[in-house]
C-alpha cells in the first residue's frame, strides 16, 4: 500500500520505507501516574534517538 501511495503522490522510495516503519510504543505502567515520572518517561520516549546521538557525540569528544 505504501508503494502505491508513493507512486500516486510522486515521491521517492525512501518515503515508502518510512511509511512502513513500525512506530515505537511505550507501555503504560503504574509509576507513570506520578507526574514527575510521567514527564521523564515522556521526554525519553520522544527524544530517545536524539539523546542517544548527543550522548555518543559528547562521549567521543571526551575520548
Amino acid at each position: 500500500m505504501a508503494e502505491t501511495l508513493v507512486k500516486f503522490l510522486g515521491l521517492n522510495a525512501e518515503v515508502a520505507v518510512a511509511l512502513q516503519a513500525y512506530p515505537k510504543k511505550y507501555g503504560i505502567t503504574l509509576y507513570l501516574f506520578i507526574p514527575r515520572f510521567y514527564r521523564l518517561y515522556e521526554v525519553v520516549g520522544v527524544y530517545d534517538d536524539t539523546l542517544k546521538k548527543s550522548f555518543k557525540k559528547n562521549l567521543m569528544m571526551e575520548l
